[in-house]
């Protein structure tokens, strides 16, 4: 079983600030590969020729958007641990889709750093 710093993450948004200090964060915390990609079909196409064990979406708006392409995702990866980041003010949306999305976490963008490590482990 591969230890956290072992499993290569793909970071897909279009915030480039995001990605930029998730990916500072990551390499930080010891992980080897991160990669960032603000394509979204273009990440979908890396999660098909890559081995990523951790997809961390900034998913942004329109939701039923943002998890269809998480749910794309891990079709192609099964393995694969999809974490979807929402800001904070868009949860009440998102708890109402909780329901038909229990296959991932969800993080609120502002304590990413904080949180996407535990959420890793679990």
């Amino acid at each position: 079983m591969k230890t956290i710093s072992q499993q290569r993450v793909l970071i897909a948004g279009r915030d480039a600030q995001f990605r930029q200090e998730l990916h500072n964060f990551l390499l930080s915390e010891g992980f080897q590969r991160v990669d960032s990609e603000e394509n979204l079909d273009e990440a979908l196409e890396k999660i098909g020729n890559w081995a990523y064990d951790v997809l961390v979406f900034d998913v942004g708006s329109p939701f039923e958007h943002g998890l269809e392409l998480a749910r794309c995702a891990v079709r192609l990866r099964p393995e694969l641990k999809a974490v979807l980041v929402i800001e904070a003010e868009d949860q009440r949306g998102w708890n109402e889709m909780a329901p038909s999305a229990r296959e991932f976490k969800f993080l609120i963008k502002s304590t990413v750093t904080r949180n996407l490590l535990p959420a890793l482990e679990e």
